[in-house]
């Protein structure tokens, strides 16, 4: 599995209609909207999905509509620790920076 956490800045008058897109997102497990001063409007999210799929989820978000921009905060992949791992023949324990 992979998870990431990204920003999307989202056209203020769409936020409802990007904000029910998100949420019908299986990979979609975690969506708070921003309300800051630094963020014209927008959400915070975090996804959860296999690691080969992940690049192309954040595509599909960066290009829909009324999307501004995407940031990604964080990403990492523990499938491909886990297969690392079962290679070796040894359990993944993930590794720290």
């Amino acid at each position: 599995m992979a998870i990431a956490s990204v920003i999307l800045k989202v056209t203020q008058a769409k936020l409802d209609a990007v904000e029910a897109t998100l949420t019908n997102m299986r990979e979609c497990v975690e969506l708070q909207r921003l309300h800051s001063v630094n963020v014209e409007s927008g959400f915070a999210v975090v996804l959860e999905c296999q690691g080969a799929k992940l690049a192309h989820l954040l595509e599909h978000l960066e290009q829909l509509p009324d999307v501004e921009e995407l940031n990604l905060i964080f990403a990492n992949y523990e499938d491909d620790l886990e297969a690392e791992a079962s290679k070796a023949g040894t359990k993944s324990e993930g590794k720290r920076l």
